[in-house]
């Protein structure tokens, strides 16, 4: 099988869960509905609804759904895990560069098919109608055809996404050449674009059956903002509001369709859409920086690792923690290329955003004073980068200072929340030291780490990107853990140095996914069950651990067991790195 067939193949593959597989009237008429495999949408007397298939799972397991309605969306779930298990079989091709899979993917397909078709005799019989209504299977026989000609397109199995590493030569410049490389990188970015909009597909449909506002995030709070806004209402002036300046250009830019009909769903559409479009800037970053750092095969599987980060597409599409993740990301890629003058704009740009980025930049600063060939574009990257920072700021500092102290003082005052590691070591230390509280000691803690941090990279000699981008990695890292917060949403700016710096061996893989499903585990999975629960916990409740104590437990393991990886690869060098990369 050609390259060409290979990519159809895929695109099948991908394009199933876009099918709709019926449309279906319930009762006399009395609604109906599009049903997709892992959401269908239902108009009734009662209202239109939006139900995913684990809301179903989730009827039946509570008892609302019994009987035939029941064994039927048992059945349905179970094709629905057989085509994200065909789905997963397939990106497990894409990620070994082959198509081993295909052909059992592809038999999936088929399988999941005539599963569908079977749970809709079963709740509407032989004729597809009866008391429960009418159903039109419009999308099974499409889905069966597809999988036959995947499975046809899928006998010859070859190496066909990622260059042999025979084919890829090292130059004397540390830069990366082999044949055909525009045509084996558009390739690459292509299908990995491909498959993060599939994983994001997945991940939020799936996770449709927890509390509405896990699912939306804060974005019920960026469009009661930009309400006020477009109501005339004078930032930071006439309200107070936690986020620097320039979150309210991702806001408002959602905001216009508002303007044609005003609605909650439709500001949450554009704001999705315009987080995807961000996440998939961000996944072209990861591509560059390691294709700069370890070539084009290497590239390939750590951005395939960013793809398949399950929970920061499921976060990067309901925050705008995306956002201030994607400037500081995107500096690096400035600056690995030479463009350190927008890279300190990016920087400044990105806390303007979220403030965690100006943590960064003296990083970049010691980098150039290390490298005298970036000193004098730094000289003026600091300077636009001050005029920005001024323009954003400097006017509210004057006409609405009170407004501006709130902002960047908030999260410094903020009470300590539940699910953060200064919790977890405040309620140790309580069970030993009682009415000792070690919250405030954490501020100076992360003054302390950040400036080690600084001081160990000024007195090292090496001027290496890679290990300015340790840095970087180690600066947010200390940023988020031992922030008051900790929100679950914070994984989406560190899973792309994750991704960067956990592709290297099988080990280091498992440790990624790790840490994506503990934070998937604590929310949606847990919402307020251990994340969103305003009730502190203790060490013991009732005479045994208590379960958020072993939960966080786990995951504050896991957190330092990266880091310990991380600092163990950044001590023993891992790979070849070239200096001017």
């Amino acid at each position: 099988m050609d390259i060409a067939n290979h990519r159809t193949a895929f695109l099948i593959q991908c394009l199933v869960f876009c099918i709709p597989i019926n449309i279906y009237i319930i009762g006399d008429w009395m609604g109906v509905g599009i049903q997709w495999a892992l959401f269908r949408y239902q108009q009734t007397y009662l209202g239109t609804s939006l139900i995913s298939f684990t809301n179903d799972i989730a009827y039946v397991h509570s008892g609302i759904i019994q009987g035939r309605s029941a064994v039927a969306l048992l059945l349905w779930g179970v094709a629905v895990f057989l085509l994200i298990g065909s789905f997963s079989l397939n990106v497990v091709d894409v990620y070994k560069g082959r198509s081993g899979f295909l052909k059992y993917t592809f038999s999936g397909i088929i399988i999941s098919g005539l599963l569908f078709l079977f749970t809709d005799i079963i709740q509407y019989g032989p004729s597809f109608h009866a008391a429960a209504g009418t159903c039109i299977p419009v999308g099974i026989p499409i889905l069966v055809v597809l999988g036959l000609w995947g499975y046809h397109l899928s006998r010859d199995n070859r190496n066909l996404f990622v260059p042999d590493e025979a084919s890829i030569q090292k130059t004397g410049s540390g830069k990366f050449s082999f044949p055909d490389k525009k045509f084996v990188l558009e390739n690459d970015l292509v299908i990995l674009l491909i498959i993060s909009v599939f994983v994001k597909f997945i991940i939020f449909f799936g996770s449709l059956y927890a509390p509405f506002d896990a699912v939306t995030g804060d974005i019920e709070l960026y469009y009661h903002y930009s309400e006020l806004v477009a109501a005339g209402q004078i930032p930071y002036l006439d309200f107070n509001l936690e986020y620097p300046a320039l979150f309210f250009i991702p806001a408002l830019l959602a905001y216009i369709p508002v303007l044609v009909s005003k609605s909650l769903a439709i500001y949450m559409t554009a704001y999705m859409s315009l987080m995807y479009l961000m996440d998939m800037a961000m996944l072209c970053c990861v591509y560059d920086i390691s294709l700069a750092f370890f070539g084009p095969r290497k590239a390939f599987l750590c951005s395939f690792l960013y793809t398949t980060a399950f929970t920061a597409a499921f976060y990067a599409q309901i925050t705008y923690d995306i956002v201030p993740a994607f400037l500081l990301v995107f500096s690096l890629v400035l600056y690995i290329h030479h463009k350190t003058v927008a890279t300190y704009i990016s920087v400044t740009a990105g806390a303007l955003v979220k403030w965690f980025p100006a943590l960064t930049l003296p990083l970049f600063i010691l980098h150039a004073i290390k490298d005298p060939a970036h000193l004098d574009t730094t000289k003026q990257g600091i300077l636009f980068s001050a005029i920005l920072a001024l323009v954003f700021t400097l006017p509210i500092m004057v006409f609405a200072w009170p407004g501006f102290l709130f902002t960047y003082v908030f999260n410094i005052s903020r009470a300590v929340q539940t699910h953060s590691f200064v919790f977890y070591c405040d309620t140790v230390i309580r069970l030993l030291l009682t009415a000792v509280d070690a919250s405030t000691a954490f501020l100076f803690i992360t003054v302390l780490v950040e400036s080690l941090l600084y001081f160990w990279y000024f007195r090292s000699k090496d001027t290496r990107l890679i290990t300015l981008c340790y840095c970087i990695f180690l600066s947010v890292f200390f940023f988020v853990t031992l922030n008051k917060n900790f929100s679950a949403s914070y994984i989406v700016w560190l899973t792309p140095f994750l991704a960067i710096f956990l592709a290297h061996t099988l080990r280091h893989i498992l440790v990624f996914y790790a840490i994506q499903g503990i934070i998937y585990i604590e929310t949606p999975l847990l919402y307020r069950v251990v994340y969103g629960n305003d009730q502190p916990y203790a060490v013991f409740e009732n005479g045994f651990l208590s379960f958020s104590f072993v939960f966080y437990t786990v995951k504050f393991i896991l957190f330092f067991l990266v880091l310990w990886i991380i600092l163990h690869d950044m001590k023993n060098e891992y790979g070849p790195i070239p200096e001017d990369s």
